[in-house]
Order: structure tokens, then C-alpha cells, then sequence
């Protein structure tokens, strides 16, 4: 597998990651759970920014490997 593809596996994974924690928060929320919930905000904030750094090294292996 190119680094590129594994780059986009990783992001993928981190992209489901984030969903998942998204509608356990929802679910938190809507059951008036607003402590337990703040973490998961926090754990969504992180994993977007990652997939954000994953999407940027993405395009940048592509951009070294096409400059080939």
C-alpha cells in the first residue's frame, strides 16, 4: 500500500472515529448529561484536527510523488 493510501485509511478511521463520538455526545445531550458529554466534545475537537494534519499530509505525499 503507497503511503498516500495509508494516509487516507488512517483518516478515514479517524473521519469514523469522530462520528462515533459525535452521536454518543448527541445521545449524552439529549438525556440532559452535560458533564459526561464536555469530554467527548474535547475528544471531537482532537480527532478533527488530526484527520485536518492527516488530509494535509495526504496532499502533500501526493504532491512529492507526482513531482516524480
Amino acid at each position: 500500500m503507497s503511503d498516500a493510501n495509508e494516509l487516507r485509511s488512517l483518516a478515514s478511521t479517524y473521519q469514523e472515529l469522530a462520528a462515533r463520538v459525535e452521536r454518543i455526545e448527541r445521545a449524552l445531550l439529549e438525556r440532559k448529561l452535560e458533564s459526561p458529554a464536555q469530554p467527548l466534545r474535547q475528544v471531537g475537537a482532537h480527532s478533527r484536527a488530526i484527520l485536518r494534519e492527516l488530509e494535509e499530509a495526504v496532499r502533500r505525499v501526493e504532491h512529492h510523488d507526482g513531482g516524480r
